[in-house]
């Protein structure tokens, strides 16, 4: 028989494995504007923030 609790731990792994993707691409943008020597101020990190969560939506 097949056990029910098993789909709990699959959609976990698959919601966890989804963040850490999304939050991969913040650093990789917040990386990539470093190394264009843009200024990376409080503001610039707020909105790429807010492109974070609302991607893990």
């Amino acid at each position: 028989m097949f056990n029910p609790g098993w789909i709990f731990v699959i959609a976990s792994i698959i919601a966890v494995l989804g963040i850490v993707y999304t939050f991969k691409q913040l650093m990789s943008s917040i990386d990539t504007k470093l190394e264009k020597g843009d200024e990376v101020n409080t503001q610039a990190l707020q909105k790429e923030n807010n492109r974070f969560f609302m991607r893990g939506c």
